[in-house]
């Protein structure tokens, strides 16, 4: 299994997440109001992604190759993609706490799924094919201008723990246990103290903790990090921003990126 296939983890988990706490969430605006704001976010990771991917990869690629069209195919699956991300996008900017429909947003999703579900498969092994027409090399350049462009438009508070929040450490590629994403460990931890505590709340939406580990309860209604002393955990913030500036550069670009 190629290790492409663990960065498309976020934009499958995430959605099915939705899908799960939808109906968990209708006796309380106070929860549908949060699983709303989540929503935007997971339409915002994934719309994101595509812009950047058609701007700064796709064209690239082509340019590098001399083939116009070449990545025409993952393109115009982006396109088939629209109309759904678009409806969850309204909804989730349209519906008040009270008038929100569990049933409603899972036939979004429902509706989005099928094509969604495609591109994710197709596109690694479309990628893969390149390599009769474009070196490792080169293709890893055009990556690293897409992963630029990310780092500069993504925001860290909700790109990264979005991503961390999807992901399974028992996961294993070939017999063994993988790490993904492929940072070193701290990262983990500055995401969790630092990065995710301005939007807390949202986070009990993630299939996972910002540490791989998947999350066993139904639903948390409690608010996830209180209890620590105001001054011992503005301490361990300041010691996780100061592990955080020390990261190589690869780490930092990733954590503004986080491309998923």
């Amino acid at each position: 299994m190629p290790k492409s296939w663990l960065e498309r983890t976020t934009p499958c988990s995430a959605p099915q997440q939705l899908y799960y706490h939808a109906p968990l969430v209708q006796t309380s605006e106070k929860d549908t109001a949060l699983l709303l704001r989540y929503c935007n976010i997971v339409y915002t990771f994934i719309h994101d992604h595509h812009s950047h991917e058609e701007s700064h990869y796709f064209a690239n690629i082509e340019k590098a190759t001399g083939m116009p069209g070449l990545m025409s195919s993952s393109v115009e699956q982006h396109r088939e993609l629209e109309a759904g991300l678009k409806a969850l996008r309204d909804y989730a900017n349209g519906t008040t706490p009270g008038a929100f429909d569990a049933a409603e947003l899972r036939g979004i999703i429902d509706d989005l799924a099928p094509a969604l579900t495609t591109h994710l498969f197709e596109e690694v092994p479309a990628i893969l094919d390149l390599h009769d027409n474009i070196s490792s090399g080169e293709l890893k350049r055009i990556y690293g201008l897409m992963q630029k462009e990310a780092e500069r438009t993504s925001s860290m508070t909700t790109a990264g723990p979005l991503v961390f929040g999807n992901q399974d450490r028992t996961f294993l590629l070939d017999g063994e246990p993988f790490q993904f994403p492929p940072l070193p460990r701290v990262v983990a931890y500055v995401i969790d103290w630092v990065l995710a505590r301005p939007n807390r709340e949202l986070w009990r939406f993630n299939t996972s903790d910002f540490y791989g580990n998947q999350k066993v309860e139904e639903f948390r209604t409690k608010r996830d990090g209180g209890g620590l002393g105001a001054s011992w955990l503005l301490a361990v913030a300041l010691l996780l921003i100061a592990l955080y500036a020390s990261l190589s550069e690869k780490s930092v670009r990733f954590l503004g990126a986080v491309h998923s």
